[in-house]
């Protein structure tokens, strides 16, 4: 189901949502690369891949325009740089994959397991990457409402 950005209340207080776009709880394929730091002129695209073939494929936990929430067996830093490859569900029309950069935001061990739990933002990811990753936030949202209206489609 798709999380609408509003105000909400944690351990019992209001607390401000100061997130922008909508979030969509979905496992969705990913590919993760982690990349080099740019320096202070360099711009993000122009960042190079550390360690080629080290690819690791995980699933999201949930997916917004503005970044998303995954777990994982390796552990990334915060504020380290990671090259992520979407490949969205079979949808129709379908989506191709779209490839963006992103900063770990925060990197938590799970309790009792041997999982991180790793969030992300997207830094420097064009506007039609952006748009098609809304695009199938909202047909998803659209089939999951669908689905629990009429039962399954």
């Amino acid at each position: 189901m798709v999380v609408e950005p509003k105000d909400l209340n944690h351990r019992g207080r209001k607390v401000n949502n100061k997130r922008e776009y909508f979030r969509l709880h979905e496992r969705i394929r990913i590919s993760v690369r982690q990349i080099e730091k740019p320096d202070r002129n360099q711009h993000i695209d122009a960042l190079m891949v550390k360690g080629a073939g080290k690819v690791f494929k995980f699933y999201s936990e949930d997916i917004s325009a503005g970044g998303m929430q995954f777990f994982s067996e390796v552990f990334f830093k915060e504020n380290s740089y990671l090259e992520i490859t979407l490949t969205f569900k079979e949808t129709d029309p379908s989506f191709e994959p779209v490839k963006v950069n992103s900063v770990v935001h925060r990197s938590e061990q799970i309790e009792n397991s041997r999982y991180h739990n790793i969030s992300v933002m997207f830094v420097g990811i064009s506007p039609k990457d952006r748009s098609c990753i809304e695009r199938y936030i909202f047909l998803r949202q659209r089939d999951m409402i669908a689905e629990k209206r009429i039962g399954y489609l």
